[in-house]
């Protein structure tokens, strides 16, 4: 959640924020809803740590997709999700519209990719099973076109049939 829940990056103690966007060691986690992080903050993140260290999430909680309204403590109002205090508490967001919106700033593709699918998968572990196309591994896929627009799916490599 970098930047997010975090003291503010002050020039003469960089604290928590300054470490993780210093430290090649540490994989920062982005949320590239443009209401987490403005625009200008992501391409920051993006320019300091580089794909390979970012793993890109999405805070979207059970209010995901869901329109304006109330649910149980939390308000969502023009696809922001608050608390009742006010504050940001999850997002209305995927992964998907994460992945678009890096891809409106010009981040290529196959950047987008490790940031979304190999970095979370190497940082659970996992990276041998998931995360990328290899033998052996998991191939639950959903194929987009230049803009991330989903054409198709599949699962365990064999394409969903739209019902």
């Amino acid at each position: 959640h970098t930047f997010n829940g975090m003291r503010p990056l002050y020039h003469r103690e960089s604290g928590i924020l300054g470490a993780a966007l210093t430290d090649e060691r540490i994989c920062c986690e982005m949320i590239a809803d443009f209401i987490h992080l403005d625009p200008a903050i992501v391409k920051l993140i993006y320019k300091t740590k580089g794909a390979e260290n970012i793993t890109l999430i999405s805070d979207t909680g059970f209010v995901g997709g869901l329109p304006d309204g109330e649910y149980n403590g939390r308000v969502v109002k023009d696809g922001i999700c608050r608390n009742k205090e006010g504050t940001i508490a999850g997002s209305c967001f995927t992964m998907l519209r994460g992945a678009q919106n890096l891809r409106k700033l010009g981040i290529p593709l196959a950047e987008i990719s490790v940031m979304a699918s190999l970095n979370p998968a190497r940082v659970l572990g996992v990276a041998d099973t998931m995360g990328s196309i290899q033998p052996g591994a998991c191939a639950d896929l959903i194929l987009c076109d230049d803009m991330l627009n989903i054409r198709s799916v599949l699962i365990d490599g064999e394409p969903v049939k739209e019902a």
